[in-house]
């Protein structure tokens, strides 16, 4: 499983657009709430293909096709100068959801209150009177919306589809979105 890239690229191993990218070694880290993981680009499937072994007593395949991961990327057709990207080995990711949660906000103020008090009348009679009294309170004037991360390792059940999505996600912010197939 890993990510084909259908962008045109120049490379150290010349011209593709079929660049291979796929996961070597995840790292799922509880402590911290996170995933560590590296990966490697290649030419095409094929070649990181070549690089597996059948039988752990085999020894490693052709590196032939592997990539560095600094890339010439050509946005389309008409772009002839290109830019240069870097797609790194070495990514982290954090193990969250998001949720929406509500913060009452209050701040000090001077209420006034009536209290009730007894006094007498004239005929010696019990009568209640309320008193003003002013006070300072913490009063609620709002309420404040916050997104909050909140832990949730439910969602690396499946933690090589969870890692290629994120993935996918990260390269995104290199490469048109659509142009990033995840195969496998």
């Amino acid at each position: 499983m890993g990510l084909r890239l259908n962008v045109d690229l120049d490379t150290n191993r010349g011209q593709t657009n079929e660049a291979y990218v796929r996961i070597e070694t995840i790292r799922f880290n509880r402590v911290l709430c996170r995933i560590e993981y590296t990966i490697s680009c290649w030419v095409n499937k094929d070649a990181a293909d070549a690089f597996d072994k059948k039988y752990i007593d085999d020894p490693l395949g052709s590196s032939q096709g592997i990539l560095t991961k600094e890339v010439v990327y050509y946005d389309d057709d008409d772009d002839i100068d290109g830019r240069e990207v870097v797609i790194e080995n070495y990514h982290t990711c954090e193990i969250y959801r998001e949720e929406k949660s509500e913060t009452p906000v209050y701040e000090e103020q001077e209420v006034v209150k009536l209290v009730p008090y007894v006094t007498f009348d004239e005929n010696g009679e019990e009568v209640i009177i309320d008193k003003e009294v002013k006070k300072i309170e913490q009063v609620q004037v709002g309420v404040e919306t916050e997104v909050k991360k909140i832990v949730d390792f439910s969602l690396v059940e499946n933690m090589f589809d969870f890692t290629h999505k994120v993935l996918k996600d990260e390269l995104s912010k290199i490469f048109p979105e659509d142009k990033i197939e995840i195969v496998q």
